[in-house]
């Protein structure tokens, strides 16, 4: 999923999310294609200009910790359960 944004000041942002479940598995490359696909979108009109970006995993707590080395790749992690605290929907996989 991508995510753009775009501050007062005119920064304009992106967020690169990868979401897995539980039983998920990455594609062979798919963390390091990540932050390369970001790179090339860079100031692409068809992506929303973005000037910066981050890459974002998204996922239970047991799928970063089957998958730590994989999982070290992305910039940010956000589990499931921390969300779930705001969507309890997000707690029932």
């Amino acid at each position: 999923m991508l995510v753009v944004f775009e501050a007062s000041d005119g920064m304009i942002f992106a967020l690169h999310i990868e979401n897995k479940l539980a039983d998920g598995k990455f594609t062979a490359f798919q963390p390091e294609l990540y932050a390369a696909r970001a790179k090339h979108w860079l100031h692409d009109v068809k992506y929303g200009r973005y000037q910066d970006f981050q890459t974002v995993l998204v996922s239970p707590s047991t799928f970063r910790k089957k998958n730590v080395r994989e999982s070290g790749k992305f910039d940010c992690f956000v589990s499931h359960e921390d969300i779930a605290k705001f969507l309890p929907e997000f707690g029932s996989e």
